[in-house]
């Protein structure tokens, strides 16, 4: 059974920080520039939602054969690393794949490259889970994963800030160049994560590995019948995950299209959206963990759901006003914050036993939903569209509905259970303790002095790069 001293804790402690900032880094760079490049190249809404939902969907099944594939590989960890490195060299032809193919047939070639990369992260996840579950203590696992978060989305406001500055100057020089050294960049910071993987611990040896295969490698039918259908608090939790992400992903795959294609928002402003929706979640994050580790997890989730049917809905209405913009997504960040740590840290603390299973089957549904939610509001705008003869209109639709979807996944939320005992008032004891207050008082003393120079170190190399990008543009 793996232990660890304290020393060797510390040392995982900081090469998951150090993992994570550049695995931020490549995730970034992907989520910025990507949906820019396809609209660049011409792209149509539907395949703006395919590119946020069709690889992950595809690619889920992948986990259900991990336990099948582990035994190739001498540890998790190195089954982790694998796919991770794999991951890194695919960002190699997705940067080039303009150079060879016309512009049409690019953007279907980008969603297939994508869809490779997407694959390597899907199929390690549930491995990964279960990998660091073991490496840090259960009983503060919210306050770490928030901890750890809050770094990783200070360094992503930090390549948000370099990357609205790039996407202007891509935007005025050799563009299609531009997002290319910019892809290769997100390779680079993938394979830079992985050697810090390389540095954590290994938690088993390679025949505990393969016993634990042999125990768990079951039919999928098998493993369903026994592992959800007879949890009927997961499987309580599942219906929940269909509803909600099949209602946010009917519109929230079309959110950067309205900013960019209908209110033709410069790189600048659409750079600053992003942004404050990460501060949100920085200054929120500290909160959401205390909360989770004192109450658990469910009473967060609960609670951040309640405001999710109005965002999309919000965002149509604010539309006129960058101000008002800027303040909803600050308060999405806040919110999404709270419902992606309790969701994952669901696992950590609701689940007991075969938690590589539980994963895949969390991983499957939720790509499923999040696929037929945007196939769904595709036909919707297209429906609408050609009724109201509005883009506009086509998309109010869409965003309501939704709304809708989110309302009812509410309802379904209300049926899930916490194993924590401890009681709780929803706007007593979590929405009027602030979260914002909260998370700025923590958050002063969230970083020790080598947490501190860490950042630093990376904030620098930042503006390094950003020099370098200039000196590259000749701008």
């Amino acid at each position: 059974m793996f232990k660890q001293t304290e020393h060797q804790q510390k040392k995982n402690y900081k090469a998951s920080i150090y993992n994570g900032i550049f695995y931020t880094l490549m995730n970034s760079i992907a989520v910025a520039f990507l949906v820019p490049f396809i609209i660049l190249l011409g792209a149509k809404p539907i395949q703006v939602g395919l590119l946020d939902t069709l690889p992950f969907f595809l690619t889920s099944f992948l986990t259900l054969i991990s336990y099948r594939l582990l035994p190739k590989f001498k540890s998790k960890k190195q089954f982790v690393i694998f796919f991770v490195l794999l991951m890194a060299f695919l960002w190699i032809p997705l940067a080039l794949a303009h150079f060879i193919f016309s512009r049409n047939v690019t953007i279907w070639i980008i969603i297939l490259i994508y869809t490779f990369i997407i694959g390597c992260q899907v199929i390690h996840i549930p491995v990964n889970t279960d990998w660091i579950r073991k490496l840090f203590p259960q009983k503060t696992i919210g306050e770490y994963t928030a901890s750890i978060q809050i770094i990783y989305d200070i360094v992503s406001v930090v390549i948000l800030l370099v990357t609205g500055y790039l996407l202007d100057v891509v935007n005025h020089a050799e563009t299609l160049i531009g997002f290319t050294v910019i892809f290769l960049l997100a390779g680079v910071f993938r394979y830079i994560s992985a050697t810090y993987l390389y540095r954590m611990s290994t938690t088993e040896t390679k025949d505990e590995l393969t016993d634990e295969c042999n125990k768990m490698a079951r039919p999928a039918i098998s493993v369903f019948k026994k592992e959800v259908l007879k949890d009927k608090q997961f499987l309580y939790f599942l219906i929940f995950v269909v509803f909600f992400y099949f209602g946010v992903y009917i519109a929230s795959s079309y959110i950067n299209y309205f900013y960019l294609a209908i209110l033709k928002m410069d790189y600048s402003n659409y750079i600053g959206i992003q942004i404050a929706t990460v501060i949100g979640a920085i200054f929120s994050l500290s909160y959401w963990g205390y909360i989770c580790d004192k109450f658990g997890v469910i009473k967060i989730l609960k609670t951040t759901i309640l405001f999710a049917p109005f965002i999309p809905l919000l965002v149509m209405l604010l539309a006129p006003s960058m101000i008002l913009l800027l303040l909803l997504s600050f308060f999405s960040g806040m919110i999404w914050a709270g419902i992606n740590l309790s969701i994952s840290d669901y696992f950590y603390k609701n689940i007991n036993k075969d938690l590589i299973n539980h994963v895949s089957y969390y991983t499957i549904i939720q790509s499923f939903a999040a696929f037929l939610g945007v196939l769904v509001g595709a036909g919707i705008l297209s429906l609408s569209k050609s009724l109201f003869n509005s883009e506009i209109m086509a998309l109010a639709v869409v965003f309501a509905l939704s709304a809708i979807m989110r309302f009812i996944a509410v309802l379904f939320g209300r049926r899930l259970k916490d194993h924590s005992k401890r009681k709780t008032h929803l706007f007593r004891d979590i929405l009027l303790q602030r979260p914002i207050i909260f998370g700025l008082k923590r958050f002063q003393m969230l970083a020790s002095e080598e947490e501190k120079k860490l950042l630093h170190t990376i904030i620098s190399k930042e503006q390094k790069l950003k020099v370098d990008m200039k000196d590259a543009f000749g701008r």
